[in-house]
């Protein structure tokens, strides 16, 4: 009927359908679409590059390359070999440049996923919070919050010299200064609006006041088990706050970066050791199979050693110094458990991952590491999953491109047990069918 309008489906129905193109722009999309169209019938021409449209457009053969080479076997510019492009003269960001500073948290998000570090770190990019979590604390404001509670009451117990010996338990008005403290930080959090929902809120802060009445002892046992006693507590390095810049530490092949960071506490031992220790609030799910065979996690773990190195520079302590670093999960949900090692002995093992990170990093090398695709109830990289909509598509690509020599030296610290193809170290891939 005339005047009836007519139900166009999507911008491409509506173009497929038209006459005459209204400019240039929607002609060439319609000879796109009409090259798809005859391949799907077996008749499109053998290279779609060959099609005027796409010969005159930067932007179209640009497209092209860009989606051949994801679909491709191979690590090229567009899955974060930055390598294997045209950078135009500028320099990949090596972290052993002189000035350079950098992080063990830095070095281990790479290892993690070297998209993300890319992302980040480099481009500057930073994720977008979910807010629908908004009427809880979120993990690391309260995180943030037991740091600060723990870092209060042992500064001024060393300051006071009110530290008991190793095998002696916290005094009963030490404890109870560490509640104190802990009830005027959750005060001040609250009157600054980050805690959530009151009803929420009332939860969470008895959860974490109950948990510092539960470290008390937690750390009288560590103490006792370590025979220590702390000497400093969140001692800063290089930040903007801290009196002591960088640290220097050597990585071998006469190379060295310079790290920056907040070592959580230090304790000395009876016989004149170091105990560098890190405070974890959240489960310690993560932290399963650290041990002195395997003290990187597959190079997702290199802050002890970094910090135990960092820790002697300050200290002025020789490198006969005996080490050990701990991580201490100081929570209910992390079951206030330890995760730790003599350092001495897992030094060579750290400072080769942290010599492999350095190399992957300025060699430009930035892979997109998904998690592989299964239900979990939170989104673990955004990085990764913008769209929080799972990992299935990125883990199909990230396994499509698994033999490309180019992946193997980052394979090489994340799955040092995986098959390996011919022609490249270690054992070879079984043959196939």
């Amino acid at each position: 009927q005339a005047g009836r309008p007519e139900v166009v489906p999507s911008f491409v129905g509506g173009l497929r359908r038209t006459v005459f193109p209204a400019h240039e722009h929607e002609y060439d999309t319609r000879r796109l679409l009409d090259w798809h169209d005859n391949r799907s019938r077996g008749g499109a021409p053998a290279d779609l590059t060959a099609l005027p449209s796409v010969r005159r457009r930067a932007e179209l053969r640009r497209g092209i390359e860009l989606r051949r080479s994801r679909l491709s076997p191979r690590l090229t510019r567009f899955d974060g070999n930055l390598a294997a492009g045209d950078l135009r003269g500028a320099a990949l960001p090596d972290p052993t440049g002189g000035d350079q500073v950098t992080s063990a948290s830095r070095l281990e998000a790479w290892a993690d996923c070297p998209h993300r570090y890319f992302v980040r770190h480099i481009l500057r990019v930073e994720a977008i919070d979910d807010a629908d979590d908004d009427h809880r604390i979120s993990p690391l404001e309260r995180g943030s919050l037991v740091h600060r509670i723990l870092e209060r009451w042992l500064t001024e117990a060393i300051d006071d010299g009110a530290v008991p010996p190793p095998t002696a338990p916290w005094p009963d008005q030490r404890r109870a200064r560490l509640i104190a403290i802990g009830v005027e930080e959750c005060d001040r959090l609250a009157a600054r609006g980050l805690v959530g929902r009151q009803l929420y809120w009332e939860y969470d802060r008895r959860q974490i006041l109950n948990d510092l009445h539960r470290f008390v002892d937690f750390d009288d046992g560590q103490r006792a088990a370590h025979g220590s006693r702390p000497v400093a507590a969140e001692l800063g390095f290089g930040m903007p706050d801290s009196p002591d810049g960088p640290v220097t530490i050597g990585i071998g092949d006469g190379r060295s970066l310079r790290i920056r960071g907040s070592i959580d506490r230090i304790d000395v031992t009876d016989t004149g050791g170091l105990l560098v220790v890190d405070y974890k609030t959240g489960s310690a799910r993560s932290f399963n199979g650290l041990s002195p065979q395997n003290p990187t996690l597959d190079g997702q773990r290199l802050q002890l050693v970094l910090y135990d190195l960092a820790a002697r520079r300050l200290r002025d302590a020789p490198d006969s110094t005996e080490g050990y670093g701990a991580y201490w999960f100081v929570s209910s949900k992390g079951l206030f458990d330890e995760a730790g090692y003599p350092t001495d002995a897992a030094r060579q093992a750290v400072l080769e991952a942290v010599g492999s990170v350095a190399d992957g990093i300025g060699a430009g090398l930035f892979p997109l590491h998904p998690s592989e695709p299964g239900w979990k109830p939170f989104v673990s990289c955004y990085y990764c999953e913008p769209d929080g909509l799972g990992t299935k598509d990125q883990w199909r690509d990230w396994r499509r491109k698994q033999h490309d020599p180019a992946l193997a030296p980052y394979l090489d610290l994340v799955e040092p047990d995986r098959e390996r193809p011919h022609g490249q170290h270690g054992r070879p891939a079984e043959s196939g069918p």
